[in-house]
């Protein structure tokens, strides 16, 4: 039956093109993460930008809705100045009293 030998020892250390190559492919990978991270963070920026627009529009809305209901509910209201003639305590038990 053959043998198989396994030779170990430190592991060959690529050339230098090899190295060169690797480092040019390292940029390469570094500036397109970049790249694509800047369009990332200016696309949620935005997204963030139209959602607080959205918000504010309708808060503002919703308060002019809310001044124009008060104003209308303003002319049924009487503003005057009255004077407590005689004022009525009620008891637990439901009866009332005249102070």
């Amino acid at each position: 039956m053959p043998q198989i030998r396994f030779v170990s020892g430190p592991p060959q250390r690529p050339g230098f093109f090899m190295q060169l190559l690797g480092a040019v492919i390292g940029l390469a990978v570094l500036a397109a993460s970049v790249i694509v991270g800047a369009f990332m963070l200016a696309g949620l920026l935005g997204f963030v930008l139209i959602v607080a627009v959205v918000f504010y529009l309708r808060l503002w809305w919703l308060r002019r809705q809310m001044a124009a209901h008060m104003q209308a509910d303003d002319e049924d209201v009487i503003v005057t100045e009255y004077r407590v003639v005689e004022s009525r305590r009620q008891d637990a038990d439901g009866s009332a009293k005249n102070r």
